[in-house]
């Protein structure tokens, strides 16, 4: 791997032994991390019975942690700035910030909640202790790779009240709305982050032949990456129980919800209750659902480095992740991301036989459509060339992009006995034992690239 290489520093050749330390060759383990946080709750009652309430608080966190090293025969590296290679290392800092204000009380017989709330999430990244080949000698150590930021402003109004219909025991109903706003954005790195400073490779075998630009680790997002996405949704939910006898009880809901962006979609629920015997009782629900892609899983684009050892010699690439809109990623087969369903059914047994003593069990079975997962990395020689070939992208570049890749399925039961004596006034003895057998987890579907 260091046949040839010449690298002189302060007039001095670097010899092969050094060329093949590995000095600072891995950092396995957790992220460090240093943080902190702080959060609020208030709220007052008029004489009225009508509650005003405020909630929200804010975190700081800031972590390292490190990628592969880079040896310093491979040509990623400036071996006149790093002799012995370098182990680079990508600093993250989280901000969150949310806040809640709402009003609720009761109003001719209804009672009311409505509320509004705001969250941020901002991550920026840091590079250390790495190079942008491109700028040979006079590459930065240390690069500001961009930011990303995603941001929500939810309304919700929620009503409820018993209505009496003949039955024994009057119905309750609740209904509601609710309003958001989301965006996400990703902010460019600096320049030298990104760019192709025009500097060849300096020595060894592979001296004059282009270098791979970026900071190496993450590469700065670049222009292409940039995006300030935002997108509207409005949803309204009707939720009605009912004691049909003293023994029967039956829930029905229902959810339907248009996103600015994706369309509609609409959910329900039903759910049934049975006192078999006193202390005995069966319960049964099923339901469906949707989850609409997220802003990031549309819109998210970045390319990091990596390094593969192919033949037994380490070889420096690049995993360039796609958004599905883009022109590489419809060539390479993206769709447009599609909202993943589930439906979910469950049963379940309750037994209380004496005070303080209970057993449940339930059973469940859950299956999920059309989950969006990040694709394989096309790693193919002719597919890799694809981008450079049709693009003009620089590197070997192993796309990849989100995609509705995967149908799972999920089925379970568990068997939980709890039991509670009082041993003395305030004194109580608590004891609960869980049985559960492995589920039964199963993929149907899924997506594969070569």
């Amino acid at each position: 791997m260091t046949a040839g290489l010449n690298v002189v520093v302060g007039g001095q050749r670097i010899t092969a032994d050094v060329l093949n330390a590995t000095r600072n060759a891995s950092w396995y383990g957790d992220a460090k991390l240093r943080d902190a946080g702080g959060f609020f709750n208030i709220g007052t009652t008029t004489a009225r019975g009508v509650e005003f309430y405020a909630f929200g608080g804010a975190t700081h966190r800031v972590g390292r942690s490190w990628g592969f090293n880079r040896r310093p025969g491979e040509p990623v590296v400036v071996r006149a700035r790093y002799p012995t290679g370098f182990l680079p290392n990508i600093d993250g800092t989280v901000n969150d910030i949310s806040a809640a204000i709402g009003v609720k009380g009761k109003t001719v017989g209804w009672s009311y909640d409505l509320s509004a709330a705001y969250g941020n999430n901002n991550f920026r990244f840091d590079i250390g202790n790495t190079n942008n080949p491109t700028y040979g000698v006079n590459s930065l150590r240390d690069f500001y790779a961009g930011k990303l930021n995603s941001s929500q402003l939810t309304t919700n109004l929620d009503i409820a009240r018993p209505v009496s219909v003949g039955l024994s025991t009057p119905i309750n109903v609740a209904f509601g709305a609710e309003a958001r706003l989301d965006d996400y954005q990703i902010t460019r790195g600096q320049v030298e982050s990104y760019t192709n400073g025009g500097v060849a490779i300096l020595d060894g075998p592979s001296i004059g032949r282009p270098a791979t630009p970026g900071s190496q680790l993450f590469y700065g997002f670049k222009p292409t990456d940039e995006t300030n996405t935002s997108r509207t949704s409005a949803a309204g939910y009707v939720d009605i129980e009912a004691n049909l006898t003293h023994a029967f009880s039956l829930d029905l809901a229902g959810r339907a919800e248009h996103f600015s962006d994706f369309g509609s979609a609409t959910i329900g629920k039903a759910a049934a209750r049975y006192q078999l015997l006193v202390g005995f009782s069966l319960r049964t629900a099923g339901s469906t659902g949707f989850s609409a892609p997220s802003l990031a899983q549309s819109v998210y684009s970045s390319t990091a480095s990596n390094v593969l050892t192919v033949n037994g010699v380490p070889t420096p690439n690049e995993v360039a992740t796609y958004p599905v809109n883009s022109a590489i990623a419809r060539a390479l087969g993206a769709k447009p991301l599609q909202a993943e369903k589930s439906r979910n059914f469950s049963a379940d047994a309750t037994w209380a036989p004496m005070p303080g003593f209970s057993a449940t069990f339930d059973c469940f079975d859950i299956a999920i459509k059309d989950r969006i997962v990040l694709s394989e990395n096309f790693v193919g020689a002719t597919v890799r060339a694809f981008p450079a070939q049709n693009f003009d992208v620089i590197g070997d570049i192993r796309p990849r992009y989100f995609t509705n890749a995967i149908d799972t399925k999920t089925r379970g039961a568990d068997l939980v006995l709890r039991y509670v004596v009082e041993l003395a006034p305030q004194t109580f003895f608590r004891s609960t034992v869980g049985l559960a057998p492995p589920c039964q987890y199963g993929v149907r579907r899924f997506s594969s690239h070569n």
